[in-house]
């Protein structure tokens, strides 16, 4: 085994000491310079030791309200337009809500639409095929496309003498379209199977038509006293909000439906339908 010599024992006690003194010393809180206006005066007070600690303990509480105060201001500037509520009609805010609503029940019911359909499809069927999915898939798009455009040219003129009225056309067009749907996923695939899925993708399309029109209009009426652009990208980030909570809850609720009897469907379906054309 190696053996120091004396001087050399003492050197390397002496530096081993040193070292010791130089990490407590860096242990401690460095000093701190706290700057306050009282009475127009402008004092700064220079902190060491253990008061830097008792400082950081007492200001904790008005930095963690400061934070949450951040944290509203960061979702209000994301999803209420700029001088809400002045700068806005009243009734703004509840007419957002009840619109978030709306979407919610009309995803939910979606999700049930679409389970039906695959359903209809032959999902899980052996003698199903690829190809007459595909074609059927093609042919509601396709009845779809052209009721849009056919809807378009006989109602582009007439959205603007009665926005209320052709709003509630498109809610209940929608619902509609839906409820064709989730008929048709319940005729397996018989006869019906096509036609149903088709007047319901042409229920929707009449809808987008009617929405999108009347939407620029209504919009129109919320930017008063505000910016336009504004208005439609808050209306725009509620949207992106309330889908993303919807696929929260769509998956919840498709996992919650899978086993349901028909009775309790139904009337889970009507509830829903209820609530999206009472929102409006």
């Amino acid at each position: 085994m190696r053996t120091f010599s004396p001087p050399l024992r003492i050197a390397l006690i002496l530096l081993f000491a040193t070292c010791l003194s130089r990490s407590s010393a860096f242990s401690e809180p460095l000093p701190v310079s706290v700057t306050s206006v009282k009475d127009g005066l402008l004092t700064t007070v220079r902190l060491e030791g253990e008061n830097v600690g008792a400082y950081a303990s007492t200001a904790s509480p008005a930095l963690k309200k400061r934070s949450r105060s951040g944290a509203a201001a960061v979702i209000r500037r994301t999803l209420l337009p700029a001088g809400f509520p002045r700068a806005t009609p009243p009734g703004y805010l509840q007419y957002a809500a009840w619109s978030c609503a709306q979407d919610l029940s009309t995803q939910l019911r979606s999700v049930l639409a679409t389970q039906r359909i695959l359903i209809g499809m032959g999902v899980g069927n052996a003698e199903a095929t690829a190809l007459s999915a595909s074609l059927n898939f093609l042919m509601r798009d396709g009845a779809g496309m052209a009721a849009g455009l056919l809807f378009t040219g006989a109602a582009a003129g007439r959205f603007r003498y009665d926005v209320k009225r052709w709003r509630l056309f498109a809610d209940c067009a929608v619902d509609v379209g839906i409820t064709m749907e989730v008929l048709a996923g319940g005729s397996g695939r018989g006869a019906m199977f096509l036609p149903l899925i088709c007047i319901g993708n042409i229920c929707k399309a009449m809808c987008g038509v009617a929405a999108g029109a009347c939407g620029g209009a209504i919009n129109l009426y919320w930017a008063k006293g505000s910016d336009i652009s504004d208005i439609n990208a808050k209306f725009g980030a509620q949207n992106t909000v309330t889908g993303s909570l919807g696929l929260i809850a769509a998956a919840i609720f498709a996992k919650s439906i899978s086993s349901c009897r028909a009775p309790i469907l139904w009337s889970l379906y009507s509830a829903l339908t209820v609530l999206h054309i009472y929102g409006r």
